[in-house]
């Protein structure tokens, strides 16, 4: 479908049925599976704010990757795989994704993880697209919790001029629950649905790769 960009002082992306587009593309030339589809609203007059659970491998870090991705193909004027795209002329897409080192500058994972993050932090505006997935996790879970909640409260409640548009996967239920329990009229909680049951072996776990909205249940 052609998206519409549109200048507007209020930030929003509204994908309906959003695929992503490199993942579709090699499934289709191996005619293996199906992308499952997932819809993503956003706006910062509303709720600008999408914390993001749910377990490993269940697919978060794909469907973040999926928005970047449809926003950037919309701004540079393609065609997207989604059924209806609309979003705001976005002024950056931040990212901060993945765990490695600087050895060569001499930065540890954490210190490369914390650059980034303030990197991002400095630059983002009302305008602007973050992604921050698993912020904290290169360091003690204690400390990891503190970094993420403090980053999640600048940027989802901050002043008006730096809360950009924001998705935010975490696997610290201590962050979706404080989060959730003061501010639910600005940030909206989601998961990736999966089923649990008893197969031959134990536990099993199907993913369904398909984000719905609320605290993953474990």
């Amino acid at each position: 479908v052609r998206p519409r960009v549109i200048p507007s002082d209020a930030a929003f992306i509204s994908i309906e049925e959003g695929r992503h587009p490199l993942l579709e593309s090699g499934m289709v030339a191996s005619s293996s599976a199906v992308v499952v589809p997932n819809s993503t609203h956003l706006a910062s007059q509303t709720v600008g704010t999408d914390i993001i659970s749910g377990p490993n491998m269940g697919g978060k870090s794909t469907y973040i990757k999926q928005v970047c991705l449809l926003c950037l193909m919309a701004h540079v004027g393609c065609f997207v795989p989604a059924s209806q795209m609309s979003c705001s002329l976005l002024d950056g897409i931040f990212v901060r994704m993945g765990a490695e080192d600087s050895i060569l500058t001499g930065q540890s994972t954490f210190q490369v993880e914390l650059s980034e993050t303030s990197s991002i932090l400095k630059s983002a505006t009302q305008k602007s697209l973050v992604v921050l997935d698993e912020l904290g996790r290169g360091t003690a879970t204690c400390d990891g919790t503190a970094i993420a909640l403090a980053t999640l409260k600048h940027l989802a409640l901050g002043e008006g001029d730096k809360r950009p548009l924001l998705l935010f996967v975490t696997h610290y239920e201590e962050i979706v629950e404080e989060v959730m329990r003061e501010h639910r009229d600005k940030v909206r909680c989601s998961h990736v649905a999966h089923l649990v049951h008893e197969g031959k072996r134990g536990t099993d776990v199907t993913y369904l790769y398909k984000m719905r909205e609320g605290k993953c249940a474990g």
